[in-house]
């Protein structure tokens, strides 16, 4: 249970506007800046969105990429295909920007790897694939 203070303070504060909603309040504190707690909240949460969008922007890329990889794989195994076309690929969106790791498979290929699945490419045009799993 909230003990009422003893000591109340006397002191008066002008008005001000809340940083989060821009409604004109008066403060209890000399260092408020918000008029309460949830648009403090919300404010910082706000701020920290903003600043994580383009970290979140590639951690989605890679998973989508990640899963048409497993769409491509599962889709080899059931037709027992051993390599696939890049169109494939594309038509499911396959985002080749993307960042991700690459490691050289023992052809001297390239596979990227995006999470538990990676592709190598085996033609110089690259338009066929072989795609991994870990």
């Amino acid at each position: 249970m909230k003990k009422n203070n003893p000591r109340p303070s006397n002191r008066v504060y002008s008005k001000r506007r809340c940083k989060q909603s821009g409604v004109e309040f008066t403060p209890t504190d000399a260092r408020q800046i918000f008029s309460s707690a949830q648009h403090r909240i919300d404010y910082h949460n706000d701020l920290r969105r903003i600043k994580n969008e383009p970290a979140k922007k590639i951690i989605d890329g890679i998973s989508k990429n990640a899963k048409i990889l497993e769409k491509a794989y599962k889709f080899m195994n059931e037709n027992k295909q051993d390599k696939i076309a890049v169109s494939f690929l594309q038509y499911d969106g396959f985002d080749f920007t993307m960042p991700c790791e690459t490691l050289v498979s023992e052809a001297g290929n390239t596979i990227q790897w995006y999470l538990d699945y990676g592709f190598e490419g085996i033609d110089k045009e690259k338009k066929l694939f072989y795609v991994h799993k870990k």
